[in-house]
């Protein structure tokens, strides 16, 4: 499932991973680390050769992945990864919507799920995790979602 969602901001985003309205698992949402790669690159993949979510037509490599990994920050572009015993389920990242006057502030959200913990709330959660954690001073959600099953 990947969701695409462009939200109106000019703050950095709260680091903060205690929400206090966890209502859909107790999964852990956390900020990626470089070991989490390979399992962001599997998911990814995963959604290419199913035709599920992505325009993308050739798997990626861990390499090419690494750079775009790199181009992320915690405060302003952060990836985040949902982990269910251990395992990462899906993840989440926010890039730059359009590089345009008009849409500065905005950002992408793309997120995606491990075939094995669809239909878990495994994304709904997450995107319960990125509304919470977007501060009310950003504006509002705009754009689209993409639902793929």
């Amino acid at each position: 499932m990947a969701f695409l969602v462009a939200a109106l901001s000019n703050l950095p985003f709260r680091n903060d991973s205690t929400v206090s309205d966890r209502r859909y698992s107790s999964n852990q949402i956390r900020d990626a680390i470089e070991a989490d790669l390979r399992a962001i690159v599997q998911i990814y993949n995963s959604a290419i050769a199913s035709r599920v979510s992505t325009a993308q037509l050739q798997p990626v490599t861990l390499e090419t992945r690494r750079e775009w990994f790199h181009a992320h920050s915690p405060a302003h572009y952060p990836i985040w990864v949902a982990e269910v015993k251990g395992t990462v389920a899906g993840w989440l990242s926010f890039r730059e919507f359009l590089p345009r006057c008009a849409y500065r502030g905005t950002v992408e959200i793309s997120l995606y799920v491990s075939d094995e913990f669809r239909r878990r709330g495994v994304a709904r959660e997450m995107l319960h995790e990125a509304i919470a954690r977007f501060p009310p001073t950003r504006g509002a959600f705009a754009g689209g979602v993409n639902f793929c099953r």
